[in-house]
């Protein structure tokens, strides 16, 4: 199994027919909305607050505020004295979101324009379409990417300016909304993917991906160990572990929360255990299963380290217990193991492989 890879409102406008939320969910900023309504025979012209709110991201009691204490909009009023906001004040909005989640205070930059707030925001690392990858979602809903996608982007951002107290804050918003699999799936792993890849251009540090793990960690296990579950699968029990060597756990990680939003109960070790030692804590838990994570740094320890490695489990392990190894790389067991081994390379594999026991 490859545990880890580094690597509502309302629309004002002139309506031929209702389009669904599924097509305006599909795009990423608004002047593409926009166009689309257009080509299909929508005019749009202007948003009511509540849609301004969901496009944004920002309470609608906040942009009333921003707008009454600080000027930030001017917005015309309908006839019946509601307010219309255009495509330039929802996109303010955004921009003067992201800043504040930044610490800047409303009070200093409220009157200033889309482009000189762009131009703060990138002195950030933060670009301009970044903050329509954000910020232009549609309300809520935890099956839409772009919902994930905007707490990603604003976690990232947090990193930026070792805001962790914000990470924290949207993490634990995400796990109260998502079950553990999407939170594994959806949220870690692309946090933890597009994070090594910018520490890989140098985008981000080391310290940066040294802080972000601690906390991510943090809000798995308390997640793995802290949720009330009911266990679908009473009897079955899997123990995590990382091979002796390999310092990389959040594969593993990921793979225990799948397997707790599957209904087995987990137990996690850790990374780089050695062998004799997850084999007498086996004998000790007896569980029906163990899953031992391999990641890509294996391929330079000694050759047929996978192997070893299973051997001694099987030699070692007393119970009947079937072995579950999560790796990229390939090998070969020459001798047949007493105990059955299963090698999976993908999360989702693990997943399938737990759904069908």
């Amino acid at each position: 199994m490859k545990f880890v890879k580094y690597i509502g409102s309302s629309l004002i406008f002139y309506k031929k027919r209702k389009p669904s939320f599924n097509q305006c969910s599909n795009f990423l900023d608004i002047s593409i909305v926009s166009h689309q309504l257009e080509k299909e025979g929508f005019i749009l012209t202007e948003y009511s607050i509540r849609m301004a709110s969901s496009i944004s991201g920002v309470n609608v009691y906040t942009i009333r505020a921003w707008e009454k204490r600080y000027k930030a909009f001017t917005p015309v009023r309908d006839s019946s004295g509601h307010r219309n906001y255009n495509k330039d004040e929802i996109e303010k909005m955004s921009l003067l979101n992201q800043l504040c989640i930044l610490g800047l205070s409303i009070s200093k930059i409220a009157q200033l324009s889309n482009n000189k707030l762009k131009n703060l925001l990138e002195s950030y690392g933060v670009s301009s379409i970044e903050v329509f990858d954000v910020t232009s979602n549609l309300p809520p809903n935890t099956n839409d990417k772009f919902y994930y996608n905007q707490s990603i982007t604003i976690i990232l951002m947090a990193l930026k300016a070792y805001n962790l107290d914000i990470i924290s804050k949207e993490l634990n918003k995400l796990k109260t909304i998502l079950n553990a699999k999407e939170f594994a799936l959806q949220v870690i792993l692309p946090i933890m993917s597009g994070l090594g890849e910018a520490v890989a251009k140098g985008e981000y540090s080391i310290t940066h991906e040294h802080a972000l793990s601690s906390i991510v960690k943090f809000h798995i296990a308390h997640l793995a160990y802290q949720e009330p579950k009911k266990h679908v699968n009473n009897s079955k029990t899997i123990i995590f572990c990382g091979m002796e060597g390999d310092l990389h756990e959040f594969g593993i990680l990921l793979s225990a929360l799948i397997a707790l939003h599957n209904g087995y109960r987990i137990l996690y070790l850790g990374p780089n255990l050695p062998a004799d030692a997850f084999a007498d804590a086996v004998n000790s838990l007896n569980p029906e299963y163990i899953a031992i994570g391999a990641s890509g740094v294996v391929a330079s320890f000694e050759k047929n380290s996978i192997e070893n490695y299973i051997y001694i489990l099987d030699a070692k392990i007393k119970s009947k217990c079937k072995i579950i190894i999560g790796t990229s790389l390939k090998f070969k067991l020459k001798d047949n193991p007493v105990h059955e081994v299963t090698h999976l390379e993908s999360l989702e594999e693990f997943s399938q492989f737990l759904m069908n026991q």
